[in-house]
């Protein structure tokens, strides 16, 4: 069975970096640890849809905006096809 997965996505300076790593429990489930290296600020999540969809699913929009984050990238590991979204600059106020 292929689980989700994923990572943080920080940003460091002008870069986007990888974060904390998290592997899920099933096909269709990751709890994302949200941490970055020093220096680093959490600005979104990568996770993975095995045999599924780029579409954010209604629980990856709502995760997103409880840790008021603003990029959701997911990827179909199968095809190699991803996609990122922008949900709005949240940090600003």
């Amino acid at each position: 069975m292929t689980v989700e997965e994923g990572f943080t996505i920080c940003r460091k300076g002008n870069k986007l970096i990888q974060g904390c790593q998290s592997v899920g429990d099933s096909s269709r489930h990751v709890s994302m640890r949200i941490c970055c290296p020093n220096g680093g600020t959490p600005v979104g999540t990568y996770h993975t849809h095995p045999h599924g969809s780029i579409a954010p699913s209604s629980q990856d929009i709502a995760e997103m905006k409880r840790l008021n984050l603003e990029l959701l990238c997911i990827e179909v590991p199968e095809t190699g096809e991803a996609k990122c979204y922008r949900l709005g600059n949240q940090h600003k106020k």
